[in-house]
C-alpha cells in the first residue's frame, strides 16, 4: 500500500488536516494527532487504544508492530510495503475515532439541553468482541489436542465467572473481570498451562494439584489431561476474592504528601510567633 492511498483515506475523514510534525507528516482532527507518516512513505504510525494495538500486532505481525515512545507503547507502526489495504484503512479510521470529539466521531450535533452521560461501569458494559476474536485466533493456531483442551478450560472459566472478559496479554489468552486479570492460559504441542498469577494458589489447592506439575504462578498439564471443572471453578473464585481484596492501583503523582508541607508550615509559623 502506498502513502498516497493512506493520505486519501485520512483526509476524507471529517475535519482532518495534514501538518508537519518534526521530521514526519501528521494528520490531525481538531489539532489532535491520530496518524503520522514517514516522508519516505515506508511507515505510518496509528495512535490507537491498547486493545486495538494488541489485536493488530497479534493478527498481523508481518506488517504491524508496537510503536513505543519514551519506553511506553503508544500506537501501531505499520510497514506499508507489505500491508493489506483494508486493514490499514480500518486502522486509520479507528485512530481518527479515538482522537475526534464525540460529536464528530458519531456525526451527532451536541444538544444544549442534554446533560453529558456518565460512562457505564465496566461490569455493565457490553462485552468487547475483539478480545474473543484474538483468543479464537490464538486457539486456531494450536495442535488439535491442545486446542480442544484449552477450549474446555475456556468454557470452565466462563461458567465459573459469568461476564468474564477475554483478552490477550503477554501473547496469551487472558480472562479479566472487574478490571483485573484472573488468569492466563497457553499451550504448546505437548503441554498446556494455566497461569494464575497468585503466590498462594498452589499452596491453597495443594491436595488437588498433586498429579500436576506446578510452580509459584503456573499449573502445567498434558493436552487431554484436564483439570477438573470443580478445581477450575474453585481457583477462579479464589482469584476473584484475591483481586477484590487487593488495594486499588493508584498512579504516582511525584508530589509530596500534604501532611508534610502542612507540618513544615506550622513549624515555621511557631518560629515566627516565638
Amino acid at each position: 500500500m502506498l502513502l498516497d492511498a493512506v493520505r486519501r483515506v485520512a483526509l476524507a475523514l471529517p475535519e482532518v488536516t495534514e501538518e508537519p510534525h518534526h521530521a514526519l507528516t501528521s494528520f490531525r482532527v481538531r489539532k489532535r494527532i491520530f496518524l503520522t507518516a514517514h516522508p519516505d512513505g515506508e511507515f505510518v504510525h496509528a495512535f490507537v487504544p491498547a486493545e486495538v494495538r494488541e489485536e493488530m500486532t497479534f493478527l498481523h505481525p508481518t506488517f504491524c508492530s508496537k510503536l513505543t515512545w519514551g519506553g511506553r507503547v503508544v500506537g501501531v507502526r505499520v510497514a506499508l510495503a507489505g500491508a493489506k489495504a483494508p486493514i490499514v484503512c480500518a486502522l486509520v479510521k479507528r485512530a481518527w475515532r479515538e482522537k475526534a470529539p464525540a460529536n464528530i466521531a458519531t456525526g451527532r450535533k451536541p444538544s444544549a439541553r442534554s446533560a453529558p452521560t456518565a460512562r457505564a461501569p465496566a461490569s455493565r458494559r457490553a462485552p468487547d468482541s475483539s478480545g474473543r476474536r484474538l483468543v479464537d485466533a490464538y486457539l486456531a493456531r494450536l495442535p488439535p489436542e491442545a486446542r480442544r483442551t484449552l477450549e474446555l478450560l475456556r468454557g470452565m472459566v466462563h461458567r465459573a465467572a459469568p461476564g468474564v472478559e477475554e483478552c490477550i496479554g503477554y501473547k496469551m489468552p487472558a480472562f479479566r473481570i472487574e478490571g483485573r486479570i484472573l488468569l492466563y492460559i497457553a499451550a504448546s504441542r505437548d503441554r498446556c498451562c494455566l497461569y494464575h498469577g497468585s503466590a498462594t494458589v498452589v499452596d491453597a489447592f495443594a491436595d488437588d494439584l498433586v498429579d500436576f506439575e506446578t510452580s509459584k504462578g503456573t499449573i502445567r498439564f498434558a493436552p487431554g489431561a484436564m483439570l477438573s471443572e470443580r478445581l477450575v471453578r474453585a481457583i477462579v473464585k479464589y482469584r476473584i476474592a484475591e483481586n477484590r481484596e487487593a488495594p486499588p492501583i493508584r498512579p504516582a503523582t511525584g508530589r509530596l504528601p500534604k501532611t508534610t508541607s502542612t507540618a513544615r508550615g506550622s513549624k515555621k509559623g511557631r518560629r515566627r510567633s516565638s
